[in-house]
């Protein structure tokens, strides 16, 4: 399997990797621009996932996301990155809760951003791979 990056665009951006040995690594960056795209360099990933924008109606917008979105696009035309999967909010948040992901051991409860990103990385496991194992490590015969 391909190394995977799976991000939660943001002031403070959440990433999550994976790749072929299983861990899912997962931290939160907020920096420059050039620094957000030195640590794509660092991951150097196949594949990168991304929580996409949706424009809300309130007072205050914040639209910095939509700039970290534009540096994940033109990393992965630059450097010929394999996938870009765009997904919803809605779509991580609502099969990957925080109980679910406690029961797998990765939450951390100071990294909401980095949660985020987790979402991502194991709904597109699990839905777009068809990787089902996450699935059965939350059957209730499999937990200790």
């Amino acid at each position: 399997m391909a190394s995977i990056l799976a991000l939660d665009p943001g002031v403070t951006t959440g990433w999550a990797t994976y790749k072929e040995d299983g861990d899912v690594v997962t931290g939160q960056f907020k920096g420059t621009h050039h620094q957000f795209w030195t640590l794509l360099s660092k991951f150097a990933p196949d594949v990168i996932v991304f929580e996409g924008f949706v424009y809300q109606r309130r007072h205050k917008v914040v639209l910095y996301p939509v700039e970290v979105i534009g540096i994940i696009k033109l990393y992965a035309e630059v450097k010929k990155v394999i996938e870009l999967q765009q997904q919803t909010a809605s779509q991580a948040k609502n099969l990957w809760t925080m109980d679910k992901l406690k029961k797998l051991g990765l939450w951390k409860e100071a990294q909401v951003h980095a949660m985020d990103a987790t979402r991502h990385l194991l709904y597109y496991l699990v839905v777009t791979r068809g990787d089902r194992s996450w699935l059965e490590n939350l059957r209730p015969d499999r937990m200790t």
